[in-house]
């Protein structure tokens, strides 16, 4: 991948986990290969998959890898994939344009995975990627959320709108 202003890419972090290097390209292709010897294990077109057509600087979110999935995002939207076949286990709503990367973080006791979108923070959960819980702040999501030391989450709105300390709670199943 390559973009005149900010060069050749990729954008994003591989990681090493269970034996296995995911890397994901500025052109929304998920390769695995194994970290011993580099040989190939499996890839994905995540973005002919979801027929989401890279934006600006390519796709630039890291894969995170959580149990035996791993998920990568194009650009707002969430996908998950089995770390030994590559079939996809599930896939979540696009949420509009995002340069961020999915945040593996354990919110009231429950370990859930946090997303900025263009539409604002969601929270999924890791297994099938229902939608936990969803915070509504317009903006260029490029910043990773950060928990704080006393549970609540910092976000970023980007454009140089702000950043905001949340408190998410969980009231009888409900969160809020």
């Amino acid at each position: 991948f390559w973009d005149s202003h900010a060069g050749a890419g990729p954008r994003s972090t591989p990681i090493l986990n269970q034996g296995k290097v995911f890397a994901m390209g500025g052109t929304g292709i998920l390769t695995v290969v194994d970290a011993r010897d580099g040989t190939y294990l499996w890839s994905r077109d995540a973005a002919s998959e979801t027929g989401i057509e890279s934006r600006d600087w390519g796709f630039a979110s890291s894969p995170l890898v959580v149990n035996n999935l791993v998920l990568v995002a194009v650009s707002g939207k969430l996908l998950a994939y089995n770390i030994h076949t590559g079939e996809k286990a599930w896939e979540a709503p696009d949420g509009g344009e995002s340069w961020s990367s999915p945040h593996l973080l354990n919110i009231d006791g429950v370990d859930q995975v946090v997303f900025m979108s263009s539409e604002g923070a969601s929270a999924y959960q890791v297994e099938d990627g229902r939608v936990l819980w969803e915070y509504a702040w317009p903006g260029a999501q490029i910043v990773q959320p950060a928990l704080c030391a006393n549970g609540d989450l910092m976000l970023s709105a980007g454009n140089a709108r702000g950043i905001g300390r949340f408190t998410v709670t969980r009231e009888s199943g409900e969160w809020r």
